[in-house]
């Protein structure tokens, strides 16, 4: 029988070894950064006063257009409707090719991308669904299957991460598609890697989800740096980010290209 790690232990000993040496006060905070399976949170701490100074996040229900997987999926999906109209598609069904069946992300994701294409006029085939684990290598074999069951291709591919687009574009490209000669189907994905982002450049892929650590780590630094120098906790962060006098709110977004 094999023993599986306790990862909890392992996290719960290598945070106890850093606390021990990383201690914020008034003049000098703290960051904590945590990124769970749906969202980053990051907070500005006073170990001194023992309070949170600011905290930020993109779970932050307040925000209601990117404020989480499901939000920004949704906006993905109708932009992906806009640009399978833009690539001659009249009847406009969406597959999604997904990543481990019964994950809580997996499942935002899916539901966004539902409320998405179905509120921007498309049709999203809920029973052609394909699970492919979050891999490219599996993403393959489920766009073969719907190229063989769909020889005519459908307006949309729908992936849950941008590895599975990548994938998915592969197999396309073995069909005659995205290959800039033949028809294009839209893919969308999620987590604007560097190789989604010049798949999109190169017209190969429609679109991705940034979750936007960037925007955070910026936010945070400011914030930071409002603090030591002793200046207004928010001055130079985006007003309509901020929500109250202690927290902030930054959105994901779809991206399209640069």
């Amino acid at each position: 029988m094999i023993k599986r790690p306790n990862t909890n232990a392992q996290r719960l000993k290598r945070h106890k070894r850093v606390r021990s040496k990383v201690f914020g006060t008034t003049e000098r905070p703290r960051l904590n950064v945590f990124r769970s399976e749906k969202n980053i949170y990051a907070q500005v701490i006073d170990d001194v006063a023992g309070v949170t100074l600011v905290s930020a996040s993109t779970a932050e229900k307040d925000f209601t257009e990117y404020g989480g997987n499901k939000e920004a999926a949704k906006e993905g999906g109708k932009a992906a409707v806009e640009a399978a109209k833009a690539a001659g598609w009249t009847d406009i069904k969406c597959i999604e090719i997904a990543g481990v069946q019964g994950d809580s992300t997996n499942t935002a994701r899916m539901d966004g991308y539902r409320e998405g294409i179905t509120e921007a006029g498309g049709e999203f085939l809920d029973n052609e669904t394909q699970y492919a684990n979050a891999t490219a290598d599996l993403a393959v074999t489920a766009m073969e299957g719907i190229m063989s069951k769909y020889p005519e291709g459908v307006a949309i591919i729908c992936s849950n991460n941008d590895d599975m687009a990548l994938g998915a574009i592969s197999g396309l490209q073995s069909a005659g598609y995205n290959n800039g000669t033949g028809k294009t189907i839209p893919v969308f994905g999620v987590d604007a890697t560097e190789a989604a982002k010049a798949a999109i450049k190169d017209g190969t892929m429609v679109g991705t989800i940034k979750q936007d650590a960037d925007g955070m780590a910026s936010t945070i630094t400011t914030i930071t740096g409002n603090y030591l120098t002793g200046k207004t906790a928010f001055d130079g962060v985006d007003a309509d980010s901020v929500v109250g006098t202690w927290r902030v709110n930054i959105p994901y977004a779809t991206y399209i290209g640069e």
